[in-house]
């Protein structure tokens, strides 16, 4: 596990509620039973964040076990911007029946240093203990109440930063497989499947609109692998998967799904506006030059793309991809480079405008 450095920081004013407090004040007597009580609680705490794999789940489930241990006031759990992490603050909250919740707020960068300066000026009468979080990296900041607030031995602040940066660390190193799982090596689009299962969900959406695939194939790709090389037809792919991820806006999804083909999923749009975007894509790949034999031989490469759309909720998504597809067969056929739409598309398009 890693060793995480702990700092309990002490308002002016609040020496005997310090780390070491407690053993000066309490005696031999009192610190085994705080001992035994904050080894219990580190066990069941690190069960507890360890278990979830979402790190917003991690941060909430630690808040609440802190402010169940003891009373604080405001607790914000502060992250670098290279952990790409969100920056979270939780407020306790009194209900009509006495028990306490936990507000949660998602802060941006500068709004967390906002809410932190004023915590800091404005104490609430009890110690600001913090939990540096250097593996994730970040640190929990909690602000104690004075009629709540306890001493702290450093071991447990200790064991409590390496359990939560743990299970952090932990969160993001999942992400990081998941993302693996789901993207193409070569162009860091979605691959098959995450595609397949990206646009079953949108295609689940009750209300959510008109739902449109594009189908996309690198035209003339085996004779450029058959002239130049499977490493000049590796170019290509990055390239133009390069332009495709560039044409996506907002909710857009672009896969490569399988080989030199390509699908992009949008989202409530309609045929005629899904058209507009394949266009664009054709346009930037056509734009596309690659030098693999000499710098002043230049190859150019095009691709041929099917445009199918539904409206809410008929067929499925296995018949939304065959008309895709099938619309770009149409384009191969009719000469290449080129955006067709299937012709069902084109009708619930007429049927819409009428």
């Amino acid at each position: 596990m890693r060793v995480v450095k702990a700092v309990g920081r002490i308002e002016p004013g609040q020496e005997r509620r310090s780390v070491h407090a407690g053993q000066a004040t309490h005696g031999r007597g009192g610190v085994l039973p705080q001992r035994l009580r904050e080894a219990r609680f580190t066990v069941d705490f690190c069960r507890a964040v360890y278990a979830h794999l979402d790190p917003a789940q991690v941060c909430a489930t630690a808040a609440a076990r802190l402010q169940e241990h003891f009373g604080y006031g405001l607790a914000i759990f502060s992250f670098a911007p290279e952990s790409d992490l969100d920056c979270l603050a939780f407020v306790p909250k009194r209900t009509g029946a006495g028990k306490t919740e936990l507000q949660c707020l998602v802060l941006d960068r500068l709004h967390a240093e906002q809410v932190q300066g004023g915590a800091s000026r404005n104490p609430s009468g009890g110690a600001e203990v913090s939990f540096g979080l250097p593996g994730v990296p970040g640190v929990l900041r909690l602000f104690q109440v004075a009629e709540t607030a306890q001493p702290l031995s450093r071991s447990f602040l200790t064991g409590v930063a390496e359990c939560l940066s743990a299970a952090l660390i932990k969160t993001r190193d999942h992400k990081r497989l998941r993302e693996l799982a789901l993207r193409d090596g070569m162009t860091g689009l979605f691959n098959r499947r995450a595609f397949r299962e990206l646009l079953a969900i949108e295609a689940g959406r009750r209300g959510a609109g008109p739902l449109s695939v594009l189908m996309i194939d690198i035209d003339n790709f085996k004779a450029i692998n058959d002239r130049f090389g499977h490493p000049a037809g590796d170019e290509v792919i990055t390239a133009v998967g390069k332009a495709i991820g560039a044409e996506c806006r907002g909710a857009d999804l672009a896969a490569r799904y399988g080989g030199e083909e390509f699908a992009v999923l949008l989202p409530g749009a309609e045929a005629t506006n899904a058209a507009g975007v394949a266009e664009r894509i054709r346009s930037r790949i056509a734009g596309l030059n690659f030098s693999f034999v000499y710098p002043d031989f230049t190859v150019t490469v095009t691709g041929s793309f099917g445009v199918a759309c539904r409206r809410e909720p008929k067929g499925s998504v296995d018949e939304l991809l065959r008309e895709a597809d099938d619309a770009l067969y149409v384009a191969k056929r009719s000469g290449k480079n080129r955006v067709s739409v299937h012709e069902a598309s084109l009708h619930e398009v007429n049927a819409t405008s009428h």
